[in-house]
């Protein structure tokens, strides 16, 4: 009797072993996954351009990344995972999750390299990217979206005077005109991507937003200022989904943008929230506030990333 126990108990520790051993194969990447970032900002300027994606290995995975070919640029990390000077068989990562790392990895992109700017009416854009790593085979990412605008249509007709963010995935904008304008829309890029991941409100109460002329002097914040705190739905302002256009607005006329994303949403945010319409002289103008968010993840995020992203690989 003593001898069949001890056989049932080595068979269930086996048994075990082989179903742990199976779980940990199944959860395993068959290669490096690219979140997704939306990033659409203006570079019409002669800098270099650095752009941070975010990618996930395993745990085990230690070859690095050696270098990048975007719309036929080949490009390379300015330093791996921010830490360029440490060896390169430690592992440095965003974050850990039980199987998976995430890490990081910027790319310089030198404007003097992309020829073919000067022959561009307006946009440089990418979808993915052809990224080679040390020890392992190169991967055609798919990262989401990259819109660079390269020429500058206009000068500013708006400018920012108060802008802030909280960790609760919430932004906001107080701007000036500096004429007249007509707004006609204001709007997020990536519009079918992202039409239930940001919500904009206006709030265009002159009375109260002047008030903040007090702080260039030196005068205290007023005490509205902390409303921003407030639930959502609490905050002052019309949501641009609701019948909120035409605006017409004066020149030194005030104008708040609040935006508040999915606090669920998994992708990367650098974008320029769209204010479009009509100056006082007629022409058409496109201003963008820039915005950055990144997500805030859980393992069931990872999890759902990797089955969409490497479930679909595998179709």
């Amino acid at each position: 009797m003593k001898k069949s126990i001890f056989w049932l108990g080595i068979t269930i520790c086996i048994l075990s072993f082989l179903g742990n051993y199976l779980f940990f194969q199944s959860e395993q990447l068959t290669e490096p996954i690219f979140l997704d970032h939306y990033y659409d900002f203006e570079n019409y300027n002669d800098n270099d351009i650095d752009l941070t994606f975010y990618y996930l290995t395993n745990k085990k995975d230690t070859f690095r990344i050696k270098n990048a070919l975007i719309n036929g640029i080949e490009v390379y990390p300015v330093s791996y995972d921010g830490f360029s000077m440490w060896s390169n068989n430690t592992q440095h990562y965003e974050e850990e999750f039980i199987h998976h790392y995430l890490k990081s990895v910027t790319f310089s992109i030198p404007y003097s390299s992309i020829s073919s700017f000067e022959n561009l009416e307006d946009i440089w854009s990418f979808e993915n990217m052809i990224v080679s790593f040390y020890d392992h085979p190169d991967l055609n990412a798919e990262i989401g979206k990259v819109n660079i605008y390269t020429r500058q249509s206009e000068i500013s007709i708006v400018k920012t005077q108060v802008a802030g963010s909280s960790n609760q995935h919430r932004e906001f904008k107080i701007l000036t005109a500096l004429q007249s304008l007509n707004i006609s829309n204001i709007t997020v890029p990536f519009e079918e991507q992202l039409k239930d991941e940001v919500e904009i409100k206006v709030d265009l109460n002159q009375e109260k937003l002047k008030q903040l002329e007090a702080i260039k002097s030196g005068g205290d914040t007023p005490a509205w200022f902390d409303d921003r705190k407030k639930d959502w739905n609490e905050l002052e302002g019309v949501s641009t989904e609701e019948q909120l256009f035409p605006i017409k607005i004066k020149e030194g006329d005030w104008l708040q943008l609040q935006m508040a994303f999915n606090p669920n949403h998994t992708s990367y945010f650098r974008f320029g929230i769209r204010i479009e319409g009509v100056k006082e002289n007629g022409k058409p103008f496109v201003e963008r506030a820039l915005i950055n968010d990144s997500p805030h993840l859980s393992q069931k995020n990872i999890n759902e990333i990797i089955e969409a992203k490497q479930g679909a690989d595998s179709e």
